[in-house]
């Protein structure tokens, strides 16, 4: 009654939270909710009495929350349009990349006129400053950017599965693309929030290897794995040709069969019984049926005997 009683309160929740991760995830995907999540989960905090589980799952409905008020921000700016907001995040990325390389610039020349750096020590500054920027943009839109790269990918799987096996697997497929993005953004999000730039692409690819790893591979892959397969065994077959090896395996069976056969004509013939004067039918009583040869056929006596 235990299980049946816990499998009841943990269910609704479960499905609760499921629904409201698939709803958000085209937000999480194309926009900068997986960000807002990221950001609203480090910034809490773990005290002394609070357990290292209880800071996780504080940390979680954070993220949760913030990645609803992310989203909300962003309708509310569309119009209640997903395709408005996933639009004006797309077209924002230039915009954030082009400011933050900008920005970092300015910062750069600051530090290296308070330094005393002239000619190509300055250029240098500037330089660096302007890469700095634009990895930090990217940083900043990685989960877009990871996710339009991956999107390029996976479509032409998802056509070619309906197009081979049906819509069925096509939205199987649809699905499982869907988790891997969903996945790397949030995981590019945290490693943003952590590490900066270099977090957050670590973070996209660690996130995209662990779903891939939970979904499985993808429908062309294993076309290609099965063709590869078949290959293989027909390059097999191939190279035991020129080696010689199928004339020897041939030549071999043909041996054995033929040894079988000669075998079986050697195989020495049980002898025939006849009729005699004692058993005139062929029948022997104490044998095991028609003139088969019994336990008392060498015995004097018993061979006398009248029954």
């Amino acid at each position: 009654m235990k299980i049946f009683s816990s499998i009841g309160y943990y269910a609704p929740k479960i499905y609760d939270y499921t629904a409201r991760l698939a709803k958000a995830s085209p937000y999480i995907v194309f926009g900068d909710a997986a960000h807002g999540g990221a950001k609203a989960a480090s910034a809490v905090v773990k005290t002394a009495d609070m357990s290292f589980i209880q800071y996780i799952k504080n940390m979680v409905k954070a993220g949760g929350k913030g990645i609803e008020k992310s989203i909300a921000v962003s309708k509310k700016a569309a119009g209640g349009s997903f395709i408005k907001a996933a639009m004006a995040s797309i077209k924002e990325l230039p915009k954030v990349i082009k400011t933050s390389m900008k920005w970092n610039t300015a910062r750069a020349l600051v530090a290296a006129k308070a330094a005393g750096k002239t000619g190509a020590a300055f250029k240098a500054a500037r330089f660096w400053g302007g890469v700095k920027g634009f990895f930090k943009g990217v940083g900043k839109k990685m989960p877009l950017i990871g996710n339009i790269m991956l999107i390029a990918f996976e479509l032409p799987n998802i056509f070619k599965a309906t197009a081979e096996k049906g819509l069925g697997q096509g939205i199987i497929e649809t699905i499982k693309a869907g988790t891997r993005l969903t996945v790397a953004s949030i995981a590019s999000a945290i490693g943003t929030v952590a590490a900066g730039p270099i977090g957050g692409i670590a973070g996209f690819i660690i996130g995209d290897w662990l779903a891939s790893k939970v979904v499985g591979k993808s429908y062309t892959q294993k076309v290609e794995e099965e063709n590869n397969k078949d290959m293989e065994a027909v390059e097999r077959i191939q190279q035991m040709q020129e080696d010689g090896r199928l004339d020897k395996i041939a030549q071999q069976m043909q041996q054995a069969q033929a040894a079988q056969q000669t075998q079986q004509t050697q195989q020495p013939q049980a002898p025939q019984q006849t009729p005699t004067a004692t058993y005139p039918n062929g029948y022997n009583p104490f044998g095991y049926g028609y003139n088969s040869p019994n336990s008392y056929d060498n015995d004097f006596m018993m061979k006398n005997v009248k029954f």
